[in-house]
């Protein structure tokens, strides 16, 4: 399976839950970053490191992946988990491919919305070698729920709707959101009720993400 959509929707929590409802014995997780994609197989680099040097390019590819699956018993699956698969570099792509294309490997797969994304991943979903899942943002009665069993005791509805409108359906922005105005003391629990003083502003850890 592969998740897209925007940053903050919840894709990598959505996969690790899928990840621990499987069950799998062999699970292994990549990943992906703008700094690995600079290096050939960058971003499994540290899952691969004792697959060893080779001269061409084919020989690493073909030694990586059979260093990815040498390890499982007979009737075994390995189950990887590749977060932000949009960042892979073209190595790592082709690997990613020829891994979905084996008959022991099993694949669940994050992928950001409006990035360029190598070839090789397009094919994984344009061939339908993985169901692609488009997660959009929640609606505001799903945020108003959400809100509710976050905030138990209840909350104001004026501050409810305050940071459902500043949150956008975004659980990301929600959560952080919550989390800072809590700790900045704007949004506080009196006599179990929760009430918000003041403004939203974005707190600081917010608006470095």
């Amino acid at each position: 399976v592969l998740l897209a959509g925007p940053s903050g929707v919840g894709k990598t929590r959505l996969a690790e839950e899928i990840v621990t409802l499987l069950g799998r014995r062999q699970v292994t997780r990549v990943r992906a970053t703008a700094v690995a994609s600079r290096m050939p197989l960058g971003a499994f680099a540290q899952v691969l490191a004792a697959a060893g040097a080779h001269d061409s390019e084919a020989a690493r590819l073909g030694a990586a992946a059979q260093h990815l699956v040498e390890r499982l018993d007979d009737g075994d699956r390995l189950l990887l988990v590749v977060d932000d698969v949009h960042l892979l570099d073209d190595a790592s792509a082709v690997l990613l491919l020829n891994l979905a294309l084996s008959d022991r490997v099993d694949l669940v797969l994050t992928m950001r919305d409006g990035e360029v994304v190598p070839e090789p991943v397009t094919l994984l979903w344009r061939d339908q070698m993985v169901t692609r899942v488009d997660l959009t943002s929640l609606s505001s009665e799903d945020m108003a729920d959400l809100v509710d069993e976050v905030l138990s005791g209840g909350i104001d509805g004026g501050a409810r709707q305050a940071l459902i409108a500043a949150a956008g359906g975004n659980l990301l922005y929600l959560r952080e959101l919550i989390l800072g105005l809590i700790d900045s003391g704007a949004l506080s629990r009196e006599r179990g009720h929760w009430e918000l003083r003041g403004s939203i502003s974005a707190p600081p850890r917010l608006a470095e993400l």
